[in-house]
């Protein structure tokens, strides 16, 4: 809903909750900056936002961190990862992010965003990037998690 829907508004809500997730399981002053894993610019201009900035803008605000939206840049745009299988998405988004300007991240502990996390290939690629760039660590909090192998059995099925 939140991401093909374009309930862009979903962003505040979902992103004050991750705030108060953080909070919880991190210890205060954990990260130095918020910064949100980038759409290529092609993919936001059909989407019409980027659903990690929705998410990392009310997180950075309420944590009272800055939001580095363009630490990161995605170089080339790429096939969407919904159902490639692990090895096809790393593949996929191998060398599309690069920190335009590292100085924006040297040294800083990075609080990385996305809005799903699947297999970990984005988030593995893009914090290959900012600690290639300088950043002094990098975590990732995300809105969902997916299992994408766990109705493959049978009897699983999705919740319909």
């Amino acid at each position: 809903m939140f991401k093909f829907e374009r309930r862009a508004e979903i962003g505040a809500v979902l992103g004050a909750l991750l705030a108060v997730m953080a909070r919880e399981a991190f210890a205060p002053g954990e990260w130095d900056a918020v910064a949100p894993v980038p759409l290529h610019r092609s993919r936001r201009r059909l989407r019409g936002y980027n659903p990690a900035e929705r998410l990392a803008r009310p997180l950075a605000r309420r944590l009272g961190l800055p939001l580095l939206r363009r630490a990161l840049r995605r170089t080339r745009p790429t096939p969407p990862q919904t159902g490639l299988p692990r090895r096809e998405r790393l593949r996929n988004v191998r060398g599309a992010f690069r920190a335009p300007r590292p100085g924006r991240v040297q040294g800083r502990r990075i609080l990385l965003v996305d809005d799903i996390l699947t297999t970990g290939a984005t988030a593995a690629e893009c914090s290959r990037e900012l600690l290639r760039a300088g950043a002094a660590s990098v975590d990732l909090i995300t809105a969902a998690r997916s299992f994408p192998d766990r109705f493959d059995s049978p009897g699983n099925r999705p919740v319909e």
